[in-house]
């Protein structure tokens, strides 16, 4: 269970759903579509439902990646600014 309590299976279980979901779509294709997209695998429903979240996934990946970056910069810059006023409390 993560800590925001969803199941860490709900892609999975979604996936599966979707591949259930594209079989019936498959067979009912003709009545709304020229074109067959929906293959009894699902992977077209699966690249429309997961391409969106696994590039807002790399965006909140970097984001923080650069906010820890960025805090560990500032960190440091502050440890070295006591440092050095810790040593020159010493000297005097």
């Amino acid at each position: 269970m993560l800590i925001t309590g969803i199941e860490p299976t709900w892609m999975l279980r979604l996936l599966i759903w979707l591949e259930y979901t594209s079989q019936r779509i498959s067979s009912r294709q003709k009545s709304f579509a020229g074109q067959n997209y929906f293959d009894p695998r699902g992977i077209f429903l699966s690249v429309l439902w997961s391409g969106p979240l696994l590039i807002i996934s790399i965006i909140i990946l970097v984001n923080t990646l650069f906010s820890l970056c960025k805090l560990m910069v500032k960190w440091k810059r502050a440890e070295l600014k006591h440092k050095t006023r810790a040593g020159r409390n010493k000297q005097e």
